[in-house]
C-alpha cells in the first residue's frame, strides 16, 4: 500500500478492514482469462453493452441535436433557444423518478424498459405528426430527453449482481 499519509500501523488496520472482502489491495498483473470470461462466459456483459450503446446514441444526437430540430418547426434562434429550456428539466424528472422507482420496485430491468417508453413515444410524436402540428413535435423533443433516466438504471446491475459482502463499519 502506498498511502503516503497513513502510518504503517493505519496502513494495517486499512488491510485489516477490507480483508473480509477478499478483493486484495493491489494487482497489476493483466489476466487474460479475465478477459476472455468478460467476453465470452459473462451474461451481463454484452445486454449491458446494448443498453448503454442504444441508450447514449439517441442521448447524444438529442443533446447535440434538439435545438436544430425545434428550429425546423419554424422558430427563431432566440425563441428555439428558450423553448429547448424545459429539456433539461424533463432529464431531471425523469432521472429522479426512474431512480426513486428502481429503489421502490426493484426491478431493474423492468425499469430501463419503462424508462425507454417516453423516449419511444417523443420519436413516434415526431415521425408521426404532420410539419402544422408543432406542439406534438415540441412534445416528442422534450420526451425524447428522457433518454438519460436509462443510465442511472443500469448502472446499479452489476453493483448490486456481486456476491462481494459491503461492510460499512468496523
Amino acid at each position: 500500500m502506498t498511502a503516503k499519509f497513513l502510518t504503517q500501523q493505519e496502513k494495517v488496520a486499512a488491510i485489516e478492514h477490507v480483508r473480509p472482502n477478499q478483493t486484495g489491495v493491489e494487482n497489476k498483473t493483466f489476466k487474460w482469462y479475465q478477459v476472455r470470461e468478460l467476453l465470452f462466459k459473462d451474461k451481463e456483459t454484452w445486454p449491458l453493452f446494448f443498453i448503454v450503446l442504444l441508450a447514449m446514441i439517441d442521448n447524444g444526437a438529442v443533446s447535440n441535436f434538439s435545438s436544430v430540430i425545434i428550429k425546423t418547426f419554424g422558430y427563431s434562434d432566440a425563441r428555439t433557444t428558450i423553448i429547448q429550456m424545459p429539456s433539461g428539466a424533463v432529464s431531471i424528472v425523469c432521472t429522479f423518478v426512474a431512480t426513486y422507482l428502481v429503489g421502490a420496485i426493484g426491478n431493474r430491468s423492468f425499469m430501463i424498459c419503462l424508462v425507454c417508453l417516453p423516449t419511444v413515444l417523443g420519436v413516434g410524436l415526431l415521425l408521426g405528426l404532420n410539419n402544422q402540428q408543432k406542439v406534438g413535435k415540441l412534445f416528442g423533443v422534450y420526451l425524447l430527453n428522457a433518454a438519460p433516466a436509462v443510465s442511472d438504471s443500469y448502472k446499479g446491475i452489476p453493483i448490486h449482481d456481486t456476491n462481494i459482502p459491503y461492510r460499512c463499519s468496523p
